[in-house]
């Protein structure tokens, strides 16, 4: 097994919404694993889908779905947009709820508490960039 993380890179124009990640090996210096982009005509959209951050999560399914069963995912980076009316990050529980209902526990850094219950032990950091 080896970790990797997942990094969001996003950038609001008047017109367009990127959100660009690439995935890679942690510890290393290592060559993308999986680069994605999307970029969203601002007048064309379901502003919803970028509040909520379900693209993020879509995004983040769809690199667990096609990368080795033996990549775990640590680490999530993510941008959070100063301006949260056109874009917004995702929460830790709208992840943890996501992944879990999509049975993708396995490929998540988790543990058993003392009940026997599996607490997800990725870590979601959001940043806020300016500009």
């Amino acid at each position: 097994m080896q970790l990797f993380k997942i990094s969001f890179i996003n950038k609001i124009k008047p017109e367009t919404v990127e959100i660009a990640y690439v995935a890679t090996l942690e510890g290393t210096k290592s060559a993308p694993i999986f680069e994605g982009r999307q970029l969203f005509y601002r007048d064309n959209i379901d502003a919803k889908s970028l509040k909520n951050g379900s693209v993020a999560i879509k995004a983040i399914l769809n690199i667990l779905s096609v990368t080795s069963p033996d990549l775990i995912l640590d680490r999530v980076l993510l941008n959070q947009s100063q301006d949260k009316n056109i874009l917004n990050a995702m929460s830790k529980q709208s992840f943890d709820e996501a992944l879990t209902n999509h049975q993708l526990l396995n490929r998540l850094k988790t543990h058993l508490d003392d009940n026997k219950q599996t607490i997800i032990d990725t870590e979601i950091i959001t940043e806020t960039r300016i500009g």
